[in-house]
């Protein structure tokens, strides 16, 4: 594919540079004018290909960030690394430890955002609400971190996701009315279609600069992909 993009650019290119005298070459001749521009400038041509295709990749990512989605980073961040997840997901407990470590370890170099994708239980639902309350008054990511410790007592329903938000020192007012307003519950369903919209049907899911990655993978894994993301956010 990236190949015959490749040509097909180059052949455009070609062609709109010579087309006042198009009429005077054959199109063997020009077949030939294109395989030796290509065979002269080759690596130029793909390395500006991949800078090409790695930032259209990460534009798309940076989109599915909405104004409501959890985040950590900038704007000047190399990287764009999402999470979707559900608090009912054992794999998606199971990679937390290293996710905690990932954020710690690439710090403003790579954007971590996390996504709602509730799909296991009404359980899931209701935490993603209850998580997306505490986002509203600032406290995400320690709220996060506290339901995966909290995951196998969800099925208690109201009782522990109050008492987190007591743990951490949210309004807890505010905190009910939040997860229980339409508007929170559409910025949930927000994720849920962008997941769809990405054909993702499973947690956890990764995108890493636009590449998806199914599954709990190893933390050296994610180490490897971020590390060539970077690499190519780079060059």
């Amino acid at each position: 594919m990236k190949f015959k993009l490749l040509i097909a650019s180059i052949g455009i290119f070609l062609l709109a540079s010579t087309a006042t005298y198009a009429e005077d070459f054959s199109k063997a001749e020009i077949e030939n004018i294109i395989k030796e521009y290509i065979a002269d400038n080759g690596k130029e041509i793909s390395l500006s290909l991949d800078r090409y295709i790695t930032q259209a990749q990460r534009d798309a990512a940076e989109r599915t960030i909405m104004d409501h989605s959890p985040a950590i980073g900038n704007a000047d961040s190399l990287v764009t690394f999402i999470e979707y997840g559900d608090y009912r997901c054992g794999y998606c407990k199971r990679v937390q430890k290293d996710m905690k470590k990932l954020r710690n370890k690439y710090g403003n170099k790579v954007k971590f955002a996390f996504k709602f994708l509730p799909i296991l239980s009404e359980e899931s639902r209701l935490s993603a609400l209850a998580a997306m309350a505490a986002h509203k008054q600032g406290k995400f990511w320690e709220y996060h971190e506290k339901m995966w410790e909290n995951q196998s007592r969800l099925g208690e329903g109201d009782k522990v996701l109050v008492r987190v938000a007591e743990e951490i020192g949210l309004d807890v007012d505010r905190f009910n009315k939040d997860r229980a307003s339409t508007a929170v519950e559409a910025e949930v369903y927000d994720d849920i279609a962008d997941a769809r919209a990405l054909g993702i049907r499973g947690t956890p899911y990764f995108v890493i600069d636009g590449e998806g990655q199914s599954g709990a993978q190893k933390y050296q894994s994610f180490v490897k992909l971020i590390d060539a993301a970077i690499a190519a956010a780079q060059r």
